[in-house]
């Protein structure tokens, strides 16, 4: 089968809005520094666990800062600083038909700097 190459596990930071993602860890972030223990404490207290999912529904001005993210049926804006602690599985299954991943445009979000097409 042809079928699009799916990465089995990225960060929620790389998303594109009505991604779902299953979340299997909170990973170090160096960004943050001595604090990335508390923000990673701080992430958990807001639900974001493994084993949760949770969905990108909206995204900032030219696709920057802040993530709007439905955790528990919670709305939280995450920085993308804050979203690139979050690592997780993609659950296509719940997509729905206007989502951007369901018409196969591409996982990842373009990284800064790189031209759009």
């Amino acid at each position: 089968m042809n079928s699009p190459s799916v990465p089995l596990s990225l960060r929620l930071d790389q998303c594109r809005k009505g991604a779902c993602l299953r979340i299997t860890e909170l990973i170090p972030q160096p960004l943050f520094g001595a604090q990335d223990d508390r923000v990673a404490l701080r992430l958990r207290e807001l639900g974001f666990l493994p084993g949760t999912i949770v969905k990108v529904i909206g995204v900032g001005f030219l696709g920057r800062d802040p993530l709007a993210i439905l955790v528990n049926g919670s709305k939280f804006a995450l920085r993308r600083a804050e979203a690139a602690k979050i690592k997780g599985e993609i659950v296509p299954g719940l997509l729905s038909s206007h989502d951007p991943l369901a018409s196969r445009e591409p996982l990842v979000s373009p990284t800064a700097g790189e031209a759009r097409q």
